[in-house]
């Protein structure tokens, strides 16, 4: 089989898609191209292994990389019709194919930005859950080729997990004055659906007990669709010695292996955290139809929580703790399942995608 250069693409230098590309990158064992130098700088010292390439924004022309690689990876939207008229004249003049792999930034439920994935050139799927919701919305039959990853940013961390606590000790963990009960807030971005809760969970920290910590993961792109809302929360609640805002440390499996309770809304970290089953509950800001809407499906995994209730949460949290296991467990078991499959070993994982990379393109 002819050997392909391959280079993880991520020019713009986003932190959460670097998270995603990163051990994709160690399991294929190519680069990852960036334009940052301090996010370069970074990224090395987060990801073990990881291999980069950093240059000039304005050099990362589509004839520098047909002339350096046969096959990108990347975690922004690429329409394939978009991308095979943008190589059509350079393959033609190279004498080469060029393919494109995208790499998901994470699985929830929100199909407006999933549904963007089915026109790639080559997509990677994490497991059954997310083919069944293409084909849900009537878009499956768009799919060209897509390989099972399963969850192999899991299986990076485990790899080197030696590396990933130590230093979410030192960054994250290490900044709260007590070890205690840790509760992790995850909110979505401010996205077209406005899903995110965050922008009205004050109840959440104004009401938090001394005996709880507060993990606040904040998504960056909230940094620029409220920016000043968002620190101005920050400003209000960051003195509070059990609440740690975490916003330059995109590395979410050592968060999740020590955090014991889960609170989100429809960020993809909800479905992260079912890998340790451990008791997860949902704002429901939108006040949307848990038992019809196929947007909320990972809602079954826990307590749904309505803005009317935001105040009380502590109190239900207390309450429903108890059942949790008898209730959930299962469920989280086969929805975990459900969603990554089993584990692929990068070895596998590489010649599956390798192998995708010689697939005949689909241009309808």
């Amino acid at each position: 089989m002819k050997q392909k250069a391959c280079v993880g693409l991520n020019p713009n230098s986003y932190v959460h898609l670097t998270e995603h590309l990163a051990p994709l990158c160690v399991a294929m064992g190519m680069p990852l191209l960036l334009t940052d130098e301090k996010h370069a700088i970074n990224s090395q010292k987060l990801y073990p292994q990881l291999k980069i390439l950093l240059h000039d924004w304005e050099d990362v022309t589509p004839r520098y990389l047909i002339e350096n690689f046969d096959v990108f990876f990347q975690s922004e939207p690429w329409h394939r019709h978009d991308f095979y008229a943008k190589f059509q004249g350079l393959e033609k003049a190279f004498q080469k194919e060029v393919r494109n792999v995208h790499c998901p930034h994470g699985f929830s439920d929100k199909i407006f930005w999933l549904e963007k994935s089915v026109w790639e050139d080559i997509v990677l799927i994490y497991g059954q859950n997310m083919l069944d919701l293409f084909k849900d919305f009537k878009i499956l039959n768009h799919l060209n080729v897509a390989p099972r990853t399963g969850n192999y940013r899991y299986l990076y961390y485990k790899m080197f997990q030696t590396h990933f606590d130590s230093i979410a000790e030192e960054l994250v963990w290490g900044k709260f004055k007590k070890k205690q009960t840790t509760i992790l807030y995850a909110p979505t971005c401010h996205d077209q659906d406005h899903t995110t809760s965050f922008m009205h969970a004050q109840a959440i920290f104004e009401n938090l007990p001394e005996d709880y910590n507060l993990l606040v993961k904040i998504h960056p792109a909230l940094e620029e669709t409220d920016g000043p809302a968002l620190y101005q929360m920050i400003g209000k609640y960051e003195k509070k010695e059990n609440i740690i805002f975490v916003q330059d440390f995109p590395v979410i499996y050592p968060l999740l292996a020590r955090s014991d309770i889960y609170l989100g809304d429809m960020s993809s970290i909800g479905y992260d955290f079912l890998t340790f089953n451990r008791p997860m509950f949902f704002l429901n800001q939108r006040k949307r139809d848990v038992q019809k809407d196929r947007n909320l499906f990972l809602y079954r995994c826990g307590f749904e929580i309505q803005p009317h209730n935001y105040t009380q949460f502590y109190q239900i949290l207390e309450k429903e703790l108890c059942f949790d296991q008898a209730r959930y467990d299962q469920i989280r078991q086969d929805i975990y399942q459900y969603t990554f499959g089993e584990e692929v070993s990068f070895d596998h994982l590489k010649e599956m995608i390798y192998q995708a990379t010689f697939s005949p393109k689909k241009f309808d």
